[in-house]
Parts: structure tokens; C-alpha cells; sequence
């Protein structure tokens, strides 16, 4: 089932069909390397709304604790210092090295939010 979801649906949204068992698939020692590396805890966006060019080639990660859905509003929140503002912005500021310009691609790592259905085994007391 997992091959044919990684190869099929590999997706996001499939995601969800982990959320409660991942733990179990985990503790029976099933191997979940090609899960874990193909997309389906992995959101790709591109909003209107977020920078998509930078000149800094770099990768960063960065942490967001809010509801996915509020994302689209949040670039500031997210990513709060000056030298992440648009470039257009950052004209106005003086000049720039404009030789080369690389295109941004954003994606939320979606294997922390698995972490909250794991529930914790009730230790039995004899008493």
C-alpha cells in the first residue's frame, strides 16, 4: 500500500492517511525510507502573495506553528528580516547585485503535525 501511494499519490495530501498509524507502521519496523523521502509530508505553495525571486541562492529553514491555512498572510511572520524583503522593495534601498537572480521555491515540512497523535502507552498499576 505505502509503494503504491509514493508512486501513485505522492502527494500532501496523502499525508492524512498517516496521520493516526505512522507510529504503529514505525513500531512493527516496517521500512519507510521511500515515504519519508517523496512528497507526501512535503506542502509545495506558490502564493500571489510571497516573493517568488531572490538574489540570494541560499536554503532556509524556518519554523511555523499556526494553522497551514493561514500561511498565505503570514511571509512576514515567517520571514521577518530586512534582507528577505522582495526585491522590489529592496531597490528603493540602493543598489544591488542584480546579476543573478534565482527563483524561490516554498514547501512546509508536514511530519512534526504527526507527532500530535501520538499518544503515550498508559503505564497499568497493580495496586
Amino acid at each position: 500500500m505505502i509503494e503504491y501511494i509514493i508512486k501513485y499519490q505522492n502527494n500532501y495530501t496523502s499525508s492524512y492517511l498517516f496521520e493516526k498509524n505512522l507510529p504503529i507502521l514505525l513500531q512493527k519496523g516496517i521500512v519507510l525510507h521511500d515515504l519519508f523521502a517523496s512528497d507526501v509530508f512535503t506542502f509545495k505553495y506558490d502564493y500571489d502573495e510571497w516573493p517568488t525571486t531572490h538574489t540570494d541562492p541560499e536554503t532556509y529553514i524556518r519554523p511555523y506553528n499556526s494553522s497551514l491555512f493561514r500561511l498565505r498572510e503570514n511571509y512576514r511572520k515567517v520571514f521577518a528580516e530586512k534582507n528577505f524583503d522582495p526585491i522590489e522593495n529592496q531597490l528603493n534601498d540602493g543598489p544591488m547585485d542584480m546579476t543573478k537572480v534565482y527563483k524561490i521555491k516554498y514547501c512546509v515540512n508536514l511530519l512534526p503535525a504527526i507527532g500530535e497523535y501520538i499518544k503515550p502507552k498508559q503505564i497499568e498499576h497493580d495496586g
